[in-house]
């Protein structure tokens, strides 16, 4: 029944991210705006119970929960950056939206001799997709700076 817990988790995963985004109403006006918040983010305590139920499966004697583990982990890393708290401020703790990210990788990395029958291939393509997600990241980022810049300049500067 591990399994099965396992597999109903992902089926939420999916629904969490494929889900609209939110909308807000002001009751002041009939008309709808889209949230401020970043689309479909998860509460930090969520992603780390993600991580503890990922690291839980993973560490599982049957090669069923352990494939299904790696089958979480996957739908997991598209969901699994972080939004940076509001109330962060001045402090000097800096901010790492891939921390649960990297959390992911490390578990994948650790299992991907596993020696269940295509459970180490399901963790190696579960590592190749975190390496995706991060990398997409990264480049949103660039595009953001970048973008910020040329409305800074007044041009089209391409961040030189």
């Amino acid at each position: 029944h591990r399994s099965t817990s396992i597999q109903c988790a992902i089926a939420a995963l999916v629904a969490w991210r494929d889900a609209p985004p939110p909308i807000m109403i002001s009751k002041s006006s009939k008309t709808s705006m889209k949230s401020f918040l970043s689309e479909n983010m998860m509460d930090e305590r969520i992603l780390s119970e993600c991580i503890r139920l990922m690291k839980k499966g993973a560490e599982d004697k049957y090669p069923e929960v352990r494939h299904a583990a790696a089958e979480f982990a996957s739908v997991f890393c598209s969901v699994s950056i972080a939004e940076e708290p509001r109330n962060l401020g001045n402090s000097r703790k800096e901010f790492n939206a891939l921390q649960y990210l990297d959390d992911t990788m490390a578990v994948c990395a650790r299992n991907l001799d596993d020696e269940g029958v295509g459970v180490g291939c399901k963790w190696s393509e579960t590592l190749a997709r975190c390496v995706c997600s991060a990398v997409e990241f990264h480049q949103g980022i660039i595009a953001t700076n970048q973008n910020y810049v040329s409305e800074m300049t007044g041009g089209d500067s391409k961040g030189e």
